[in-house]
């Protein structure tokens, strides 16, 4: 209730007090299990939609760059397609963007050093009111005008449900 209410309020920003994570119980794990049967060939289609418009994007070669921690888990499973279906080795990163604070501008300039910035690629799990289309679009305005150097601002989600960016896999929540 405390870090809650720090955030609320402005006091706090809500990356400075991540919350203890706990192991999940039994039930837990037999909800997600539950879950996972239920909607991972829905899940599964959607991320081959995803990356299929990513290959595309990035002439079949993108960097992915998962936004943590919800883009984290997609940017693997669209790894793993590219890999599986295309035989395409994409790089994977994830990187931190907090709103209000922007994108780490370390691993900015380890991008920038390492890879062209027209392949980079930021990964999502979803949408909602476009908060994080808008904040990395900043980050990287900021990013261009202090380093010089311009990365591409669109972002790809699994789930697109808020219609934030043009690459989805789905618009269901």
């Amino acid at each position: 209730a405390e870090r809650e209410h720090a955030i609320q309020s402005g006091a706090a920003n809500y990356a400075e007090s991540l919350p203890v994570e706990y192991t999940p119980s039994p039930e837990y794990q037999a909800l997600y299990q539950d879950a996972l049967e239920r909607s991972g060939e829905r899940i599964a289609t959607a991320v081959g939609v995803v990356t299929e418009l990513v290959l595309a994007a990035r002439n079949n070669q993108p960097v992915l760059v998962s936004l943590a921690r919800a883009g984290t888990p997609i940017g693997i499973l669209m790894r793993r397609w590219a890999q599986a279906v295309h035989g395409i080795d994409a790089p994977h990163f994830t990187m931190s963007i907090v709103r209000g604070v922007g994108l780490d501008q370390v691993a900015l300039r380890y991008l920038a050093a390492n890879f062209d910035p027209a392949r980079i690629m930021f990964v999502d799990g979803w949408t909602g009111k476009g908060a994080i289309s808008k904040e990395l679009a900043a980050a990287l305005d900021a990013f261009e005008k202090s380093d010089g150097v311009r990365f591409p601002a669109d972002l790809a989600v699994l789930a697109d449900p808020g219609h934030c960016v043009e690459l989805y896999g789905t618009r269901e929540d």
